[in-house]
């Protein structure tokens, strides 16, 4: 009695099972080896990072050395030519002399603390600087390879399709060819059992191959910004950004950088107007950049007209 194409399809999924599982397998091995790859480069590129911010500073450290080293000068040149007056006008162990002395160091002090001032400053924007490469290439790093591997799940989702369906075709013809006229309306009851059971085991690898969802990836990005320090314009004062102002730098982000579209994050046209009225100055200038490089020109010509209506304002106080 002539097999049933149920039989068929079992006996040629397991002749072919080993072949297939030998493609996924290898593909799976040639990610893992490009992914590590890639993320030695972004690790390098971080670490040159640190180090060359670590240099800058230490030629930091050695330039304001410099700027203490002239003020001990000049204190020391100043009590020369203070004792020398003194001495010549026989005052030296007078009340005008101790109170010049003390003006002296007073002065070397506040030259001091403002050489102090300047170079922490200076230190706090090559940190700054070094926090936002930093959060970029790991950002970058994190998606590279989520892309990398989603695109190899994809691959191997279409080899595991192409398995159960030239199983199940080969099994109908192999049926068909012993059974063609007797076994001909068997045949398209075990087809759409079959194709279900194909079609169950594709959607569960589409499952384990999807990559992050919109949520995730705003999720992550806002986290990015919460974490960072930002540095005022005069250097001297620095802040985190508030959840609010995270999240919506966050998902600027994304867009700018062509992961998501306006309409994934949910923004519009109107939206950004009113993120650019009444945002901060960091999440202004987020919204400028994302108009400029999607070439929103409504967008970029209301920002235009606003900025022209507040210093014509400012001009008129």
């Amino acid at each position: 009695m002539a097999k049933k194409i149920d039989q068929y399809y079992k006996q040629n999924l397991k002749s072919t099972k080993g072949s297939t599982n030998s493609v996924i397998n290898a593909n799976n091995q040639a990610t893992d080896a490009y992914v590590s790859s890639t993320n030695k480069s972004y690790d390098d590129a971080m670490k040159k990072s640190k180090q060359d911010t670590a240099v800058q500073k230490d030629a930091l450290r050695q330039d304001y050395q410099r700027s203490y080293d002239m003020n001990a000068i000049s204190k020391a040149v100043a009590q020369r030519q203070l004792r020398e007056r003194m001495a010549a006008t026989g005052l030296s162990d007078s009340g005008l002399n101790r109170t010049q002395l003390t003006a002296l160091e007073t002065a070397k002090m506040n030259n001091d603390n403002a050489v102090t001032r300047q170079q922490t400053a200076a230190k706090a924007t090559l940190e700054s600087a070094l926090a936002d490469t930093l959060a970029k290439l790991r950002s970058e790093k994190a998606g590279n390879e989520a892309q990398v591997r989603y695109t190899n799940a994809q691959k191997n989702n279409e080899i595991k399709q192409n398995y159960y369906t030239n199983a199940y075709n080969n099994a109908v013809s192999q049926y068909s060819e012993e059974n063609a006229a007797e076994k001909a309306a068997e045949a398209e009851k075990y087809k759409a059992a079959q194709e279900a059971a194909a079609k169950t085991t594709i959607a569960m690898y589409n499952a384990q191959a999807k990559k992050k969802t919109t949520s995730e990836l705003i999720n992550d990005a806002s986290d990015m910004f919460s974490k960072q320090t930002v540095t005022t314009s005069k250097g001297d004062t620095s802040y985190r950004y508030s959840p609010t102002e995270a999240a919506t730098l966050g998902r600027l982000y994304l867009v700018e950088q062509g992961t998501l579209s306006l309409g994934d994050v949910g923004y519009n046209a109107q939206t950004l107007k009113n993120m650019w009225m009444y945002g901060s100055n960091s999440v202004r200038s987020a919204v400028e950049s994302v108009a400029h490089n999607y070439g929103s020109s409504t967008l970029i010509s209301f920002i235009n007209n606003e900025k022209q209506a507040a210093a014509k304002k400012k001009k008129a106080k």
